[in-house]
C-alpha cells in the first residue's frame, strides 16, 4: 500500500490543508507543537477510524483531543492510496453524530463497503492495533531482557492470524497468574477456617467427654450409696417397729387372760389391765409409725436428683453426637474448596495451554523473523551483529561473530536498532502480499551518528513507503550527503 495524498477538512490543528505523499522515504520536519503528532494520529485514523470513548474517558481520548472546537460536524478528511497497482480514494466524517465512511475505486468507480470488510481487505487484514504495534515504529522503542522478549511474543501470536490483533500472551499469563495466585489465597483461607472450626469443636468434645464421664461416675456411685441406704434400712426395719409394739401388746393381753384363766383371778382386773396395755400399746404405736414416717421424704428426695442427673448426661451425649457428626463433615473441603481447586486447576491448564501455543508460533514464524531481523540488524551494524536467535521461549539472543550477548549487555542504541529492525521483520511478515508504509515517529532520536547513516542507507534501499516524522534536520543532512532521495514535507510552527 501506498499512501498518495491525504486532505485535512478539520483534525486538530489543521483546516483545509492537503499534503501529497511520494514512493519510497517521506520525511515529515517540523518544529515542537507544529503538527507532526496531529498529521500522525490523522493517518492512522484515516486508515481505521477514530472512535469516540463513553463515559469519563471521552474527556482524555484521542477523538476529544484532535476534535475542532468551533465545527464539530466538520471533523472530517480525505485520503488517496493506491493498492496492488489500483487506486483508491477513501473519505471519512469522523464526527460521532454523523459517522461516515466512502471507499471507492477510482479505476472503474466501483462503490466498496468497509462494513463488509473490503477496506480492511486492501489494509492487507490488519486492524488498528495491530498496525501500531508494528508498523508505527515510535521514539525510545527500545525494550530491555524480559520486555524486548514480550514485544516479539504478542507481535508473532497476532501474525499467526488471531483475528483482532490483541493477544497479549505476556498479559494473558500475568492475568493467570493474579487469578491463580488469588484463587490460591481463597483456598488456603477457606481451609483455615475449616481447620479452625475442627479445632474448636475438638475442645468442646473432649470437654464434653470429661463431663460425659463425671456425670456417668456419680450415676454409679448414687446408685450404689441408695442401694446400701435401702439394705440398711430393711435390716434396721426388717419389721416396722409399731407392729412389734402391736404384737407384744397383743401377748400381753392374751398372757394375762391366760393367767387369770390359771390362777383364778377375777375378770373385772383382767379387763382393766387390758384396756390399759392395749391402750398404751395403740399409743406406742402411733408413735411409732409417726417416726417411721419422717424418713421416707429423704429417700424420694433421692430420686429427683438421680433423674436429673441422667437427664443431664443423655443432653450432653446429644451434643457429642452432633459434634462428632460436624467433625466428620469437615474433614472433608467444602464445596468453596473444590471449586476453588478446580479453578487453580483450569489456571494451570489455560497456561499450558498458552506456552504450547507459543511453541506452535515460533514453529510457524521463528525461522522467518530471526532470518529476517538477522539481515536487517547485520545491515545497520556493518556486520558487528550478524545474527539474530529468538528461542521457543520468545527470549532474545544477539550473536558477535562467535559470542553471544543477551539484551540486557547491550547498549540503549544498539537495543533500539534490535528494536527496529524486529518490528520491520514481523510487520513484513503480517503483510506478506502487500506491505503497508511504516510510520517512524522520531525514531533516531536515540541514534548517534553512525548508526543513523546506516539506518537511512538501508531505507533508501528498499523503495517501499515509509514516513520519518522528525524536529531534527541531521536526518536530511545525512541522506543529502548519501545521496539517498527522499520527498520532504516541512510544516509551519502554530
Amino acid at each position: 500500500m501506498q499512501i498518495k495524498k491525504i486532505r485535512i477538512r478539520n483534525f486538530g490543528q489543521f483546516h483545509n490543508r492537503e499534503f501529497t505523499f511520494a514512493p519510497g522515504l517521506n520525511v515529515i520536519y517540523g518544529e515542537n507543537e507544529s503538527g507532526k503528532t496531529t498529521l500522525h494520529t490523522f493517518l492512522v485514523s484515516m486508515l481505521f477510524g477514530l472512535e469516540k470513548s463513553r463515559g469519563r474517558g471521552a474527556k482524555q481520548d484521542v477523538y476529544t483531543k484532535y476534535e475542532p472546537w468551533n465545527s464539530a460536524s466538520f471533523y472530517s478528511g480525505e485520503m488517496e492510496f493506491e493498492v496492488g497497482g489500483k487506486d483508491f480514494g477513501l473519505e471519512r466524517n469522523f464526527y460521532h453524530r454523523e459517522k461516515q465512511t466512502t471507499l471507492i475505486s477510482r479505476q472503474d468507480g466501483e462503490l466498496l463497503s468497509e462494513e463488509y470488510g473490503d477496506l480492511q481487505m486492501l489494509l492487507g487484514g490488519l486492524n488498528k492495533e495491530m498496525y501500531e504495534n508494528t508498523y508505527c515504529i515510535p521514539q525510545a522503542g527500545a525494550a530491555p531482557g524480559k520486555e524486548l522478549a514480550e514485544f516479539v511474543q504478542n507481535c508473532m501470536a497476532n501474525a499467526a492470524g488471531t483475528g483482532d490483533g490483541t493477544l497479549q500472551l505476556n498479559l494473558a499469563l500475568a492475568q493467570i497468574h493474579k487469578k491463580r495466585k488469588q484463587a490460591a489465597a481463597q483456598v488456603k483461607q477457606e481451609t483455615e477456617l475449616r481447620q479452625h472450626r475442627m479445632e474448636k469443636l475438638q475442645i468442646e468434645r473432649e470437654i464434653l467427654e470429661e463431663d460425659i464421664a463425671q456425670l456417668q461416675g456419680k450415676d454409679i456411685k448414687e446408685a450404689e450409696t441408695a442401694g446400701d441406704g435401702s439394705e440398711k434400712h430393711q435390716k434396721r426395719n426388717g419389721m416396722p417397729a409399731h407392729l412389734l409394739v402391736l404384737i407384744l401388746g397383743c401377748f400381753f393381753m392374751a398372757a394375762c387372760f391366760l393367767g387369770a384363766a390359771v390362777f383364778h383371778i377375777p375378770w373385772n382386773s383382767i379387763l382393766m389391765e387390758s384396756i390399759v396395755i392395749g391402750g398404751v400399746t395403740l399409743v406406742l404405736s402411733l408413735v411409732l409409725y409417726g417416726m417411721e414416717k419422717r424418713h421416707i421424704p429423704e429417700q424420694t428426695a433421692e430420686k429427683p436428683k438421680k433423674g436429673r442427673l441422667s437427664e443431664e448426661r443423655r443432653e450432653k451425649q446429644t451434643r457429642l453426637f452432633n459434634i462428632l457428626e460436624s467433625q466428620t463433615e469437615l474433614e472433608m473441603p467444602t464445596e468453596r474448596e473444590n471449586e476453588r481447586k478446580q479453578y487453580l486447576n483450569a489456571c494451570d491448564i489455560a497456561e499450558k495451554t498458552i506456552r504450547a501455543l507459543t511453541g506452535e508460533i515460533y514453529e510457524d514464524f521463528g525461522d522467518r523473523i530471526n532470518s529476517r531481523t538477522s539481515e536487517i540488524l547485520s545491515h545497520i551494524t556493518q556486520g558487528k551483529y550478524d545474527r539474530v536467535g529468538i528461542n521457543e521461549k520468545m527470549e532474545v539472543s544477539v550473536y558477535a561473530g562467535t559470542h553471544v550477548c543477551s539484551p540486557k549487555q547491550l547498549s540503549t542504541g544498539t537495543l533500539e536498532q534490535i528494536y527496529f529492525a524486529l518490528r520491520i521483520s514481523l510487520g513484513e511478515i503480517l503483510t506478506d502480499e502487500e506491505p503497508m508504509p511504516f510510520l517512524l515517529d522520531e525514531t533516531f532520536a536515540r541514534y548517534d551518528e553512525t548508526r543513523i547513516r546506516n539506518t537511512l542507507q538501508w531505507i533508501g534501499t528498499q523503495g517501499r513507503q515509509m514516513i520519518l516524522f522528525t524536529c531534527h534536520k541531521r536526518e536530511m543532512e545525512y541522506l543529502d550527503e548519501m545521496g539517498i532521495a527522499y520527498h520532504k514535507i516541512e510544516l509551519e510552527g502554530q
